[in-house]
């Protein structure tokens, strides 16, 4: 066995405790890298949903048909009647007590202050249906009405002086298929009847009773009033029926006639 000196074993010591003070490193930990897990979400393919709209079928009214549905909803006229009805009173066929029960005890039915319309009875019947006023229109022209029934068959015309001397043509116009007579108070008198004239008045039934319009009397405009309970003046006013030769014919209409001067 070797030995040592004492200043060996000194040196020997010191280098076995510097060693076993020396700090001793720490291990590596080697983390295994673990692969990424890879997910595959599938959304779920719902069905599109399909909706089916079933339009309600509106039926599809002509010009025409859309006419007489306004003058049936303003008027009360239906022009489906053979001789046109009026709130369901047909002239001719609808008894007096059939009246009484849709207008009541004065057979009167106003649709404004004055405007509106009756009935006159004969023999326990509606003889006839007048439909009007003394001052305003009914709220349709003749256009309207050509457009519904075609041209009338006759015409009654005169021409007046007018109101601060404006001459005027009222007139007469006769459908003698359906019974009725249509009242025109103002038309100017240059040109005579109109498309665009308004209709003051008409009679349904008027075949039956012809009457309604001979009666009238000249008022301070000296024109023919579709309300009165006096004769017309036939020396004053000595216009009659003739057949209907269509607009823009006034001077036809009335040839022979002396024009009404102006007498401010």
């Amino acid at each position: 066995m070797a030995s040592f000196t004492r200043k060996q074993v000194s040196l020997l010591l010191s280098v076995m405790l510097l060693v076993g003070c020396s700090p001793v490193a720490s291990p590596t930990v080697i983390t295994p890298k673990l692969p990424t897990p890879t997910t595959t979400v599938t959304p779920i393919k719902l069905p599109t949903p399909t909706i089916t709209v079933t339009p309600t079928p509106y039926p599809t009214l002509s010009p025409v048909e859309a006419l007489a549905v306004r003058i049936q909803n303003f008027l009360g006229i239906d022009v489906s009647c053979p001789h046109l009805c009026w709130y369901g009173i047909n002239p001719g066929v609808t008894s007096a007590a059939g009246a009484h029960a849709i207008l009541g005890d004065d057979l009167v039915k106003r649709w404004d202050d004055s405007t509106g319309g009756g009935v006159t009875i004969e023999n326990g019947l509606v003889k006839s249906i007048s439909i009007g006023s003394s001052s305003s229109e009914i709220g349709f022209v003749m256009s309207d009405f050509i457009a519904l029934l075609g041209d009338p068959a006759e015409i009654r015309i005169d021409v007046f002086s007018g109101h601060h001397c404006d001459p005027s043509s009222p007139f007469f116009v006769y459908y003698p298929s359906r019974k009725l007579t249509l009242y025109v108070r103002f038309s100017d008198a240059a040109h005579g009847p109109d498309l665009r004239d308004d209709v003051s008045g008409m009679i349904l039934n008027s075949e039956f009773d012809d009457g309604a319009f001979d009666n009238g009397i000249a008022d301070t405009a000296d024109t023919i009033s579709l309300d009165s309970y006096y004769p017309l003046d036939r020396t004053k006013h000595p216009f009659k029926r003739q057949p209907w030769l269509g607009f823009g014919h006034i001077h036809d209409y009335l040839s022979g006639r002396s024009w009404y001067t102006c007498q401010p």
